[in-house]
């Protein structure tokens, strides 16, 4: 029966990084990144302007945005060669007044099915791991140049056919935007703690933000936006990204990007890639994450629209 639980408890952590040992900090899938575009970046380009993930990350810099309306869907194969776990996610940002945003997503996510076994090894079923999240967002333009954003999350696991935890989090960020340079900060998931079986309480992976990226032109028709983040996790670790998004009158772009995790940080480093097209408002967007054995192989895909 031991052995029949280890296996379990294996096959059924399913966020990007396996939170085991003690100390770990809950529900690390938390922090997985859902916008390609960030991702492709190495997480770096939080800093974007609106987005249908502005409840995951950035709202205060969306509420920057001139854009009004940004809407979109996307899949996730994340770990394919280690944990393998996919997800869906959907999410709307639109603005109800010049200087004021709302967001919300969902974020649907599975692991591999394993086998239910009796004590002495009969197969008596399949379990499906899963993971969700339900976000919403308000980013509010104080001044011209400066917004201030929160950010709500209801999360929640059925790690085996017996047990499911929940937690609720938010973030907090302010943005300063001036020609062409956008700096944000923030905290992130905090508030959240679940516990585990055995009646051990756990904290979700608060953390504390810093990024930055500048927008350069070259010519006419080229521009390069590099951009970077630091974060520090209050459990334990940090981690630091940068990367560099590079556009073709706005209907072409390429990206790159690498994330450095601290040993104890619950997202580890790895390098990324990505290609995106957009035309009449219409965005196709890729990543691929490279470079680490935990998170090699993981491919982002998302489809969204905004005006």
């Amino acid at each position: 029966m031991k052995k029949i639980l280890v296996i379990a408890a294996l096959v059924s952590l399913i966020s990007i990084i396996p939170a085991a040992g003690e100390g770990s900090p809950a529900m690390p899938f938390v922090l997985t990144g859902r916008n390609p575009v960030s991702l492709a970046t190495g997480g770096a380009l939080t800093t974007t302007g609106i987005n249908p993930y502005a409840s995951l990350e950035g709202i205060a810099t969306s509420a920057l945005d001139s854009a009004k309306f940004a809407a979109g869907v996307g899949y996730q194969i994340y770990s394919p060669s280690f944990q393998k776990s996919t997800s869906i996610n959907a999410g709307v940002s639109f603005k109800v007044a010049s200087n004021l945003l709302i967001s919300a997503s969902f974020i649907s996510q599975n692991g591999e099915p394993y086998d239910i076994l009796t004590p002495v090894g009969a197969k008596v079923g399949t379990f499906t791991p899963k993971e969700m999240m339900i976000s919403a967002g308000v980013g509010y333009v104080i001044v011209e140049s400066i917004s201030l954003g929160a950010g709500f999350h209801f999360a929640s696991q059925n790690l085996t056919e017996d047990f499911s935890t929940s937690a609720i989090c938010f973030d907090a960020q302010a943005a300063y935007k001036a020609e062409g340079l956008f700096v944000a900060v923030g905290v992130n998931s905090l508030g959240g703690s679940v516990k585990s079986q055995s009646g051990r309480t756990y904290s979700l992976p608060a953390s504390a933000v810093i990024s930055g990226a500048y927008d350069l032109g070259i010519g006419k028709s080229f521009a390069v936006k590099p951009c970077l983040k630091a974060e520090y996790y209050l459990t334990g670790g940090f981690g630091a990204s940068l990367g560099a998004q590079f556009s073709y009158t706005d209907l072409a772009f390429v990206r790159a990007g690498y994330h450095f995790g601290s040993a104890d940080a619950p997202v580890p480093s790895f390098a990324s890639v990505g290609l995106g097209v957009k035309f009449a408002g219409v965005s196709l967007d890729l990543a691929y994450l490279l470079a680490s054995e935990t998170l090699g192989g993981s491919l982002l895909a998302g489809l969204s629209y905004s005006f």
